[in-house]
């Protein structure tokens, strides 16, 4: 965690100010190790975890180096009030606390400014280090494995929510890893639907399945979409694989250090346009994955960012076809110092049960 404070710290000298509560509890577990509830405040020569008694055996576990202060449960202002007496200028995660919590904390300590940090958090989490990409990794073998079984459950014939109950129920028996969002099961129609709820349909013979999903093991997520055909495939939905296809690879094979988010989004828009389908790819072609399912960087048509070495991001380009169905394919890629590594091994030809 040493790492990770230190460069919270030069970011939050860039904005004369020296100390930080942290309330977002991804933010949170980030810099201190701390997994339950309250917040995190870290000063010049101190780090503290504010909690109640629920939290507070686990907090002395989990986050060495910092010093717990039990609070009442629900209010740590008085806490934080006694630990910045002198200080300034304070940041705060305005992008997560509310106002009734800043105007308690105000009222508490009138005579200090909070400074907004806004996205600090997420900006540092947005390159990942070794430990993180381990357990990334980690997850991800969990989900290509997962994958083979989703092809086993369905040639037995299945619904959507059960093959969804199914995968979760693996993951945790033989992997003791927990879902990372809930799952999208899309068959036939629903497919057309690109976050599609899961539902009692049976998956039947001329069907498109769309899976959407991933594993959470050790906090860190994965995230991979497959479809498949059950049965021969109908020709338009068989194109329509194969134009995503082309540009899934097309834009994964152009992740590299220095390339600017937006043009990876254009590489696999531009082709799906051109076989003139681009009216039905509405969503970005991908986001960043970590502690979260969904964080920085952002592949989409307006993104300026600026891929580094150790970002981690999702390149998955759709068509959705309302009475038809759809297709998605996504792979996760860890950007690496010239190239990328792909994170699962699942063919992403169209395969055929």
């Amino acid at each position: 965690m040493i790492n990770r404070i230190i460069k919270l710290k030069h970011k939050l000298a860039e904005l004369n100010t020296s100390a930080m509560l942290l309330t977002n509890p991804y933010n949170m577990y980030y810099f201190s190790g701390f997994s339950g509830e309250g917040a995190v405040l870290i000063t010049e020569s101190e780090q503290h975890i504010l909690t109640d008694s629920r939290y507070t055996e686990q907090a002395g576990r989990q986050a060495q180096g910092f010093h717990v202060v039990e609070c009442s449960s629900g209010d740590f202002t008085t806490a934080l009030a006694a630990l910045s007496a002198g200080i300034g200028r304070i940041g705060f995660e305005s992008d997560h606390m509310t106002c009734s919590q800043m105007e308690a904390i105000h009222k508490q300590i009138p005579q200090t400014q909070f400074i907004s940090t806004e996205g600090i958090g997420k900006n540092i989490r947005a390159v990942k280090d070794r430990a993180e990409l381990d357990f990334i990794k980690a997850a991800s073998k969990v989900t290509d494995l997962a994958f083979q079984k989703a092809l086993e459950f369905t040639e037995k014939g299945i619904r959507e929510y059960e093959l969804a109950a199914q995968l979760e129920y693996y993951m945790a028996r033989e992997h003791n890893a927990s879902k990372a969002f809930d799952f999208i099961v899309a068959s036939g129609m629903n497919g057309s639907m690109p976050h599609a709820l899961v539902s009692s349909k049976d998956i039947v013979q001329g069907d498109f399945v769309t899976l959407d999903f991933g594993a959470k093991k050790d906090y860190y997520n994965s995230d991979m979409t497959r479809t498949y055909a059950i049965g021969v495939p109908d020709p338009k939905l068989n194109e329509i694989y194969q134009i995503v296809l082309e540009a899934q690879m097309a834009a994964q094979d152009e992740l590299m250090p220095g390339k600017r988010c937006t043009d990876i989004d254009r590489t696999a828009r531009d082709i799906i346009t051109k076989a003139g389908y681009g009216e039905y790819f509405g969503h970005g072609l991908g986001h960043g994955v970590g502690l979260e399912i969904h964080e920085l960087p952002v592949l989409n048509p307006r993104s300026q960012q600026i891929l580094e070495p150790n970002m981690v991001v999702t390149v998955e380009p759709g068509i959705y076809i309302p009475g038809l169905g759809g297709v998605r394919i996504e792979n996760t890629c860890v950007i690496t110092e010239d190239s990328y590594e792909a994170l699962f091994d699942s063919t992403r030809e169209l395969i055929i049960i």
